[in-house]
């Protein structure tokens, strides 16, 4: 599919030739690294066991992950103490 045209012009320009999967792994590596949220890159991969295969695979990729979680949650709680709107649930009228 594919390699057809990719191999000569990766020759011509002198860089590393790459399968369609090398771009695929490349792509999900990049989402990752991205903060794209591991369901929705399991979607766009074609995967419907909702993220599980993408954890098995690219799983170590997520350094400092439980870092940025306590990060996250220290945030929120503490931030919404301040905020009343924060802990809300959004009811899909008008937002004020």
């Amino acid at each position: 599919m594919l390699d057809g045209d990719a191999k000569p012009a990766a020759r011509a320009a002198d860089i590393p030739e790459l399968t369609f999967h090398d771009l695929r792994h490349t792509g999900a590596s990049l989402m990752i690294a991205a903060g794209c949220n591991v369901k929705v890159i399991a979607e766009r991969m074609g995967h419907s066991d909702g993220g599980a295969l993408v954890l098995r695979r690219y799983g170590h990729l997520y350094k400092g992950a439980h870092r940025e979680a306590a990060i996250a949650l220290e945030s929120h709680v503490f931030r919404s103490s301040r905020d009343p709107a924060m802990g809300t649930v959004w009811d899909g009228g008008p937002v004020r």
